[in-house]
């Protein structure tokens, strides 16, 4: 009885040491997985930021430009920036 009771002790242990052993493998897993999602998270947020960044600084070029209609430019380019006939009559 007592060599039986101590088999299915030792079967018990090994098992629960093989559990340990496997609980153990996964948050080492975990904790490395963990940290690749934190970096991921820093690029992102810094990506983000600097989207941010980019836009502001649109959206202020586009409020001065509304704010001072006359500073506002159509383009470079000389077909889109020639008088057009309202414009000629308008100055006579």
């Amino acid at each position: 009885m007592i060599a039986q009771l101590r088999k299915d002790f030792q079967a018990t242990t090994t098992k629960l040491e093989a559990n340990i052993t496997q609980l153990q493998s996964t948050v080492t897993k975990q904790k490395a997985t963990t940290a690749q999602q934190q970096k991921g998270m820093e690029v992102l947020t810094a990506t983000l930021k600097e989207q941010a960044s980019q836009i502001q600084k649109v959206t202020d070029s586009l409020e001065l430009r509304v704010s001072d209609p006359r500073g506002l430019t159509v383009s470079d380019s000389p077909e889109l920036s020639k008088p057009t006939p309202q414009m000629l009559a308008d100055n006579q």
